[in-house]
């Protein structure tokens, strides 16, 4: 419960709305995400027994894609938390199972939300190799490695 009431006051705090001249995506998406990881809590501490937590992960993720694109490393968390509660209960077939119903799920509901991702896919890859290279607007001209060194250095000063 704490979860979904910090999700909500991440999401629609004062500030946010005070400020939603210039209110990015990420505040959704940040609030996708803690629903999001909280309904992964669910299904482990159901010891993967109740698998609607699981599917309505998969939903979140599909919106959290279509929020923006790099949610889409969120499904790593999707993934590890099927595959152990799947290994716990020595219920090898439900990796497949369960992870393949979250993998359509999610493209299922990134569809509703954002068919154009599907429709025109050539504008699509256009776009993200634009945003790729290292010289587009706010690019900080380290590597991919040299950015998670400079956060990782940040979060070990604290």
């Amino acid at each position: 419960c704490a979860q979904v009431i910090g999700a909500w006051i991440l999401a629609f705090s004062s500030i946010f709305v005070q400020h939603s001249a210039y209110v990015t995506p990420d505040i959704v998406l940040s609030f996708v995400v803690v629903v999001y990881t909280y309904l992964c809590i669910c299904y482990v501490e159901s010891n993967g027994k109740k698998e609607k937590y699981i599917y309505y992960s998969a939903i979140l993720l599909g919106a959290g894609i279509a929020i923006k694109y790099p949610a889409l490393i969120m499904s790593l968390l999707i993934a590890s938390v099927v595959i152990i509660c799947s290994w716990k209960n020595r219920e090898y077939k439900n990796i497949v199972r369960i992870g393949g119903k979250c993998i359509v799920i999610a493209l299922i509901t990134l569809f509703i939300i954002a068919p154009n991702l599907f429709t025109d896919l050539k504008s699509v890859l256009t776009v993200l190799s634009m945003e790729a290279r290292d010289s587009h607007l706010g690019a900080d001209g380290l590597s991919f490695f040299g950015n998670i060194q400079y956060y990782y250095s940040i979060f070990v000063k604290k």
